[in-house]
């Protein structure tokens, strides 16, 4: 197992992979390693049962939301998940669920721009939800007049990367909010590569990338 371990991790410490390894250090590793074997048997969907884990799922919330200015007493909240495909899957069904209940579309779509997370494919196919793909301007960021084109009475949630996948682009949030209030639809910002980066950048001397 040791000689396996060591051959699975020489491609990406030598730097040959990006965005499939998250490595914080080696004692970050190590700590990591101790605390995974320390609560490898606690069983999340039993809460009450195993309260401690539950604790620090929600002291991660607590400190995410403080990061990007999220307010509880204004609904703010959040889960933690198995990583990016969940989190986006599990957003997307609530989205379809939404339309339903509250606006009765039976046929929903979303609109994501080209370079969007590949999991939102995977929720259309998941949830029959027909995933509208808007192109992307010289600077690769989403269209905006492309996306206005898309949106429909059956949109349930238009979606924009911050930053984005392959050429680390953050999309022009304030244009899609703006798009989706006029139709009154949601909106999905995606950060789950590279998200929880912004919120460092401005004290680590790079501009924040925003319109």
């Amino acid at each position: 197992m040791e000689k396996c371990a060591e051959k699975e991790h020489m491609n990406w410490k030598n730097g040959g992979q990006s965005g499939c390894v998250y490595h914080g250090g080696e004692e970050l590793y190590e700590m990591q390693g101790k605390v995974l074997g320390m609560f490898g048997l606690s069983n999340l969907l039993h809460a009450d049962v195993f309260t401690k884990t539950r604790q620090m799922e929600a002291e991660v919330i607590a400190m995410t939301l403080n990061l990007f200015n999220g307010k509880p007493d204004e609904g703010a909240c959040g889960s933690v998940t198995s990583g990016g495909t969940e989190s986006i899957l599990l957003a997307m069904k609530a989205y379809r669920d939404w339309g339903r209940a509250e606006r009765g579309i039976t046929e929903p779509n979303i609109v994501i721009p080209r370079s969007a997370h590949a999991a939102f494919i995977k929720a259309g196919q998941y949830f029959g939800i027909d995933v509208r793909i808007a192109r992307l301007n010289e600077i690769m960021d989403v269209d905006l007049n492309h996306v206005e084109t898309l949106v429909n009475k059956n949109t349930v949630a238009i979606v924009g990367s911050c930053p984005q996948f392959p050429q680390g682009v953050v999309d022009n949030i304030e244009g899609l909010s703006k798009i989706a209030l006029d139709h009154k639809t949601n909106l999905h910002v995606d950060g789950c590569l590279g998200g929880y980066l912004l919120p460092f950048m401005e004290e680590n001397g790079f501009p924040m990338p925003t319109r």
